[in-house]
């Protein structure tokens, strides 16, 4: 796969620690070989221990070399040719994605990198069967570990009859053909309308007899719903969840929900949610607003404070909801995931991930009514609360001013150009938009938003914009590289993989009701046949409209 976006790692490595310090663009394996021989490609110069600058340079741009699909890290350290010292030997691989971040520590190294997510090494016990007989040089070898699973998948999907993989099967890894997810979803079997009857019961159960102090069991089934629409596929496939993925969801949904409450009938105060005393996680995210003074792209933009706040998060989790949400009448049931009581990752039962995406809409909003209604229950809260007050807009709306960032970027890009109807639009009359609806999927993500007149804004309101319209919106995330660099260097949030995926969760679900999509004004149409076979992840949809675009702009 061709890299278009430059990664970037952030690394406190120290070049003197190793006896062996390198990196590999990755462009193929050998399986007869181990160490740095099992991997095709060339070394990077700049991630070296013979690179001078490599202590003084904290953030290292590997671009050095195109085609790769990985890049392999490894660190030897001093002492680490005896087999006793194996362990503490440093290894990371990444794999390339646009728009995404991701973190990886290991004893005292840590790792950021930018357009990239670390991807995790199999066990010994993980060797296809085939390579279960070598010697342990090979088999102790965890970059051989890591080439033989590579040979084997491709392989096996050598093998399939359509190509491609579920967009998500295990955590941090992406299919390897993005433009294939929609064969790749039918080539697997939906759930049966009886297994969706037996999500909904679990489901339902769940709600209603888990066993809990706080709210965090509606940020965690929150959270898990988020999940598996965004990483999620509509088979039977399962899901495997990270902590620090639904830690990252809980810091989201409280950081607005710790600001004061502006209580008409009382002083404004932070709002409880537990029935004691307030819950340690909303303590932390209270103090991090503090500090930040209530600004969640500054408390990202400090990498110190957020590693802080997502550990110590996921570790409540792991602590408190995550292993009792499933205990009901005083039993531990697999309702969703497999309840084993512990670790740092949960694996969602065949057809969770398709129920939750199936029944998004009506899951989030039960979920949204029973938070509410807990808060409204809790007695610290009372002297704030009344009849009157909108409690579901507050948790749960969107803060129209934390958009405003977005403009000046947005206008940058459109070239000052509503985004609907192409014509000049003054500041003072845009308004910057969700493309895909709020009411659909509430949370804030760059690449979703588009600049617009505030009449176009006012007449798309809440329904998905035409298929025209969703193919120049692909296009511009896919053209407009400089859209990620113009994000981080605001601090804003962004996954340009998420925006896709839920972009074409709620297209598929549009196209299977027959809904209507916005045009301009009053006009409405339906999506056309094409959009069966129309992925946005495929570089080459909207093309024939960006020519006509550039022919028209005389480029």
């Amino acid at each position: 796969m061709a890299v278009n976006h430059q990664i970037r790692l952030r690394h406190n490595l120290d070049p003197n620690a190793f006896m062996w310090l390198w990196a590999k663009y990755v462009t193929g394996f050998r399986d007869d070989k181990h160490c740095t021989n099992a991997l095709k490609g060339p070394y990077s110069r700049r991630l070296s221990r013979h690179n001078d600058a490599l202590r003084s340079s904290p953030v290292l741009i590997l671009d050095e070399h195109p085609g790769f699909e990985w890049i392999y890290v490894c660190g030897l350290i001093r002492k680490g040719y005896p087999r006793q010292n194996y362990e503490h030997n440093l290894h990371a691989v990444i794999r390339p994605a646009p728009g995404r971040r991701d973190r990886f520590s290991f004893e005292n190294w840590k790792l950021e990198v930018h357009n990239g997510v670390f991807v995790p090494i199999p066990s010994k016990g993980a060797l296809p069967d085939k390579y279960r007989g070598l010697g342990p040089e090979f088999t102790t070898c965890r970059i051989f570990r890591f080439a033989a699973a590579q040979i084997a998948r491709r392989a096996s999907r050598d093998r399939m009859p359509t190509s491609g993989a579920p967009l998500r099967q295990a955590p941090r890894e992406l299919a390897s053909s993005n433009e294939t997810r929609r064969r790749s979803r039918r080539s697997k079997a939906a759930p049966s309308a009886e297994q969706h009857l037996r999500f909904l019961s679990n489901l339902q159960r769940v709600l209603d007899e888990g066993l809990f102090v706080a709210t965090y069991k509606f940020a965690l089934m929150m959270a898990l719903a988020d999940l598996c629409l965004e990483h999620g596929s509509d088979t039977t496939s399962r899901l495997c969840v990270d902590t620090r993925e639904i830690a990252e969801k809980f810091i989201l949904y409280y950081w607005r929900q710790t600001a004061q409450f502006p209580s008409p009938y009382a002083p404004p105060a932070v709002l409880v949610q537990a029935t004691g005393s307030q819950a340690a996680i909303l303590k932390r995210i209270e103090a991090a607003r503090d500090e930040t003074k209530g600004s969640i792209v500054s408390a990202r933009a400090n990498a110190e404070l957020w590693e802080a706040l997502v550990g110590s998060t996921a570790k409540t989790i792991r602590e408190m909801p995550l292993w009792k949400l499933q205990t009901v009448a005083g039993k531990k049931l697999s309702l969703l995931y497999e309840n084993v009581g512990r670790g740092s990752q949960v694996n969602l039962l065949p057809g969770v991930a398709a129920g939750f995406r199936k029944f998004y809409p009506l899951i989030r909003s039960v979920i949204q009514g029973e938070w509410v209604r807990q808060v409204r229950s809790i007695g610290a809260n009372q002297q704030l609360l009344g009849e009157g007050v909108d409690l579901d807009s507050f948790l749960f709306g969107s803060d129209r001013a934390s958009l405003q960032a977005y403009r000046p970027i947005l206008t940058e890009v459109q070239h000052g150009r509503c985004f609907y109807c192409e014509r000049s639009v003054v500041n003072d009359q845009s308004a910057v938009d969700h493309f895909i609806p709020w009411s659909r999927y509430p949370v804030d993500l760059a690449h979703n938003f588009v600049l617009a007149h505030g009449s176009c804004n006012a007449s798309k309101k809440d329904h998905l914009a035409s298929f025209h319209h969703l193919d120049r919106w692909a296009q511009r995330n896919h053209e407009q590289l400089d859209l990620i660099r113009m994000f981080e260097d605001k601090g804003l949030y962004h996954d340009v993989q998420v925006s896709n995926s839920v972009a074409q969760w709620a297209y598929d679900r549009a196209y299977e009701a027959n809904d209507d999509t916005w045009v301009k004004g009053k006009t409405f149409e339906k999506l056309p046949r094409r959009f069966a076979v129309y992925s946005i992840w495929s570089r080459s949809n909207g093309r024939k409209n960006s020519r006509n675009r550039r022919r028209r702009d005389g480029k």
